[in-house]
């Protein structure tokens, strides 16, 4: 067979199969000389994300050619299925549409190791500003403040990463979580009940590809002749474009020529009384219509629907209702549904409490006291203690943040049955992760399949109360250990056991908002 061989002007797309074939191989350099490693020479994208070593190697056997790995990882979310593990991964294979186990991997993977539980002081208190924040006047700091931290090791939180003794009893900073930055962006195709997040472990200075897409804004689409029309609305079922308007001082219609693109995105509105959007030829014949069901509707006015352009289209009119916050019209030949969102989110790295906070003297830290953490405390005053100390409460973004990443590792939603409940009081002693480091504990499903005799208590005939650790006997068999509290993504008691307290935000508390 082939030995050795010298290709040149490679440029395609690779699973890692492909490269596979030639590792065996040696090559040929430019100037005929033989070679240990193989002369392939071009660039490889690779469509399924390498570990670092396979990687290494694989550079390392082609010295000349440029192989990419993947510059995000993609999962899916089946919003038509009530399984709380509804999650796709779409990089490696597994999860829900693949009917196997799901597993992490690739960009969320290098995400994950970049977390620490950290011991972290501020050693440079931030400018505060006023504000004033849902009818409250208050103070907020700003984002000049200064944070020193220390890595715990990530095995047992009571030893730093260089195995030195560390305290946790707020004596050498606040027992606090190392959120690395990253890429992220989200894609709803609500039309066909899914939607997907890309998540990118790419530097600051790196932000992956922006695909090829003709963005319009409200302005723009007002800006060409015919684009916008208020007063009207169009409803679907009619046979030409004039036939289908019909007046209403709540809507407008906005126009957008669709021909030569694959794909559009566009703001809709549920579809009461059939109200919607149409495609048209150049004559106004309308070529289709798409109306959002109004039944068991999770749809507001104002999000967006991604629907393919269908053939003979000349242009889009659709329905908008005049007070909802318009987004962005995307026009794309892309045969990737997450093309059809352009913009990537910027995640800044930031310190967030491993724990909540306790009164320690006069100051809220996050740390061990032997007792339980603070309850029964004002917003105003945990916003302001929490200011006074340089910090801040945790936000929406950040809650976000842990909770798609914990979708994310995990390929499901239930974080409860997933790391279990915890103990059924708002009284737990805080620290009791502290031993296990950064280890999620289990769920009672998976705990009392390791060992059916876990103890079996439902709470309101809905979850199962404590937490498990996953351990091994001296045998190396898989034993559980019961705990009260729960880690999550590192965190303890990050979900029950006590209401949150919440920065950032801003909801005037009046009948015409919920949340």
């Amino acid at each position: 067979g082939v030995e050795r061989i010298r290709v040149t002007g490679i440029d395609r797309e690779d699973d890692g199969t492909w490269l596979n074939k030639f590792v065996g191989m040696g090559g040929v350099d430019s100037d005929g000389n033989t070679t240990d490693t193989c002369a392939l020479v071009g660039t490889v994208q690779l469509t399924r994300y390498m570990d670092d070593d396979t990687y290494s190697a694989l550079k390392a056997h082609f010295p000349e050619l440029n192989i990419r790995q993947p510059e995000y990882t993609m999962i899916e979310f089946d919003d038509e299925v009530s399984d709380d593990a509804n999650v796709s991964n779409l990089d490696n294979g597994t999860g829900y549409k693949y009917d196997n186990a799901y597993e992490v991997s690739g960009h969320i993977s290098a995400i994950l190791k970049q977390r620490h539980r950290v011991l972290a002081k501020v050693t440079k208190k931030a400018t505060t500003r006023g504000v004033n924040m849902a009818n409250v006047d208050t103070t907020v700091n700003n984002l000049d403040g200064e944070m020193t931290y220390y890595p715990l090791d990530d095995t047992d939180s009571n030893k730093y990463a260089d195995g030195t003794a560390a305290r946790l009893d707020g004596t050498e900073g606040d027992w606090m979580m190392y959120e690395p930055f990253f890429w992220s962006k989200g894609i709803n195709d609500y039309l066909n009940g899914k939607h997907y997040s890309c998540n990118s472990s790419n530097g600051s200075d790196n932000m992956p590809s922006v695909p090829d897409a003709d963005v319009l804004t409200l302005d723009d689409i007002k800006g060409t002749s015919g684009g916008y029309l208020s007063g009207r609305k169009i409803m679907s079922g009619k046979d030409t474009l004039s036939n289908s308007y019909s007046t209403d001082s709540t809507y407008s219609v906005c126009k957008v020529n669709v021909d030569g693109y694959k794909r559009v995105r566009f703001p809709s509105v549920p579809g009461t009384s059939l109200v919607g959007s149409i495609f048209i030829d150049d004559s106004g014949t309308v070529i289709s219509s798409i109306v959002v069901p109004t039944l068991s509707n999770k749809f507001e006015a104002g999000m967006y629907l991604i629907a393919n352009v269908p053939e003979g289209a000349t242009a889009l009119h659709f329905s908008i209702l005049n007070t909802a916050e318009f987004d962005k019209v995307v026009l794309s030949n892309s045969d990737r549904i997450e093309d059809m969102e352009p913009e990537w989110v910027p995640n800044d790295e930031h310190l967030c409490a491993v724990v909540g906070s306790s009164v320690v003297g006069s100051k809220l830290r996050a740390c061990i006291t032997g007792g339980s953490t603070t309850a029964s405390m004002t917003w105003a005053d945990f916003h302001y203690y929490s200011v006074q100390r340089g910090m801040q409460q945790i936000d929406a973004l950040m809650h976000s943040r842990i909770a798609n990443l914990f979708y994310a590792k995990y390929g499901r939603r239930d974080s409860q049955e997933q790391c279990g409940a915890g103990s059924h009081t708002n009284n737990r002693t805080t620290g009791g992760t502290a031993s296990r480091g950064m280890t999620d504990t289990i769920g009672y499903e998976e705990a009392s399949s390791i060992n059916p005799n876990v103890t079996n208590s439902l709470i309101e005939n809905s979850v199962h109360q404590y937490a498990w650790y996953r351990e091994k006997d001296d045998y190396g068999g898989a034993t559980v250990t019961q705990v009260n509290n729960i880690c999550c993504l590192g965190y303890e008691d990050i979900y029950g056991h006590k209401y949150d307290m919440m920065d950032g935000v801003d909801l005037p508390n009046d009948t015409g908002n919920s949340g």
